[in-house]
């Protein structure tokens, strides 16, 4: 068995959460460690294990023998949660028992994450709304410093590569990391832009969705969309445009697009002048280039390997593709797709409808951003970020049955109490 530096740091961090009294601190470092995406904790016979699992099993073992929530959690709202995602865990398991694959660690980093979310629904976390909400404001802050700081590293403004190497990116021998490739974008703590996009894109829409117009708001949007840009990546752009109608089409206020639309024209007149040329690079000119022709390939393999056992697919892990759509077909089948459609349409009933909780469409958000850059080109089951979208929802979810409040006005109101009431 491998350690390094980090591996200390976090297992300690670890078992110092796991003891404590108050189980807050285990659900903070579980979705911290969603983000840590290039760091090795272990390697155990030649097999690299990153912290996101190893603290998923902890925050199981640690919550599975916590009391529920009140009564409220067997309600029809929760059995909606919950049956999607045993849908999913049942597909995965079936699909591979038909095909007779091998139980292997990445076949088991999934059912570990799907068993959690299943009793995260029902736990309570130790968080209230505003202690959830300043989690996630330092988680994205966290993601924006260590981005700025690997960006100006690359470019060999700062000399911090060591630094960062020992603490955010300790897998130096993987080719696949944009780090190690010296490649000069944002992607944070992430293996590549597209993966970062996934965390961003969710983030940025997440904060607009508060429909607060604060100052600490504002600061972290125009820093969120900054980041959007630098990542270069087209599944970034991608997401964020297809977010921005379904954000303009569904909840929009006139307030807001008095600011958003002059700020959407005058960012599209720049691009289609001042920037031309990247647009063209990262956008336009994307069809002619390896990277897609390679992502096209995977995707016809993947369907062909659909169509090969349509109803079941060839197993998880069986295929890799470049999207989430053609990586579930061609794993686990139309029993997986519909799985995860539904999971995907329960989170957007939580945005459309109005009989739907206000507080939760915020967090619902943040979900439906992280799946759509998963569809466009990030095809990992295991996608930690889209993981740590889904727990955050939970500990949302579970505080607004915890406290009892509806999607009524009184909860705008009581909302809107909690963020002039915050210190940040």
């Amino acid at each position: 068995m491998q350690v390094t530096l980090f591996s200390y740091i976090w297992l300690t961090l670890i078992l110092i959460c796991f003891i404590q009294k108050d189980s807050k601190s285990m659900f903070v470092l579980l979705i911290f460690s969603m983000l840590f995406q290039c760091n090795i904790l272990l390697i155990l016979n030649g097999v690299k294990i990153g912290p996101g699992i190893i603290t998923a099993l902890a925050t199981l073992l640690r919550f599975a023998f916590r009391k529920n929530i009140r009564s409220e959690s067997k309600s029809k709202s929760t059995s909606s949660f919950s049956k999607p995602i045993m849908f999913c865990l049942f597909a995965l398991a079936l699909s591979n028992l038909v095909n007779g694959n091998e139980f292997g660690l990445n076949t088991l980093m999934l059912v570990i994450y799907y068993l959690l979310t299943l009793v995260l629904i029902k736990k309570r976390v130790g968080l209230n709304m505003q202690s959830l909400e300043k989690t996630i404001d330092a988680l994205i802050i966290f993601v924006l410093a260590i981005g700025f700081l690997q960006l100006l590293t690359v470019i060999n403004f700062l000399p911090m590569r060591q630094v960062l190497t020992s603490l955010i990116y300790s897998d130096v021998n993987n080719i696949s990391m944009s780090f190690n490739k010296n490649h000069i974008a944002f992607y944070s703590t992430f293996m590549e832009p597209s993966f970062c996009a996934v965390f961003l894109i969710g983030a940025f829409f997440h904060i607009l969705m508060r429909d607060i117009v604060s100052v600490k708001n504002i600061v972290l949007l125009c820093f969120v969309f900054i980041a959007i840009l630098l990542t270069q990546s087209s599944t970034a752009y991608g997401g964020f445009a297809i977010c921005m109608t379904i954000y303009v089409l569904t909840r929009a206020k006139k307030r807001l697009l008095f600011f958003m639309i002059p700020a959407f024209l005058i960012g599209s007149v720049l691009m289609f002048t001042v920037f031309y040329d990247y647009l063209v690079r990262i956008i336009f000119s994307k069809a002619d280039t390896m990277s897609y022709i390679v992502r096209s390939n995977l995707n016809k393999g993947a369907f062909e390997a659909f169509l090969s056992n349509p109803y079941w697919g060839v197993g998880y892990g069986g295929y890799r593709a470049s999207s989430l759509i053609f990586s579930v077909l061609s794993q686990i089948g139309i029993v997986g797709a519909i799985a995860y459609i539904l999971v995907f349409f329960y989170f957007l009933k939580q945005l459309l409808l109005k009989k739907s909780n206000y507080y939760l469409k915020a967090y619902s958000f943040m979900v439906i951003g992280a799946f759509i850059c998963l569809i466009i080109a990030v095809p990992d089951l295991v996608s930690s970020p889209f993981w740590a979208a889904i727990y955050i929802y939970t500990a949302a979810y579970n505080i607004s049955l915890e406290n009892q409040v509806n999607e009524s006005n009184d909860l705008v109101e009581y909302y809107r109490l909690i963020e002039r009431g915050s210190n940040i």
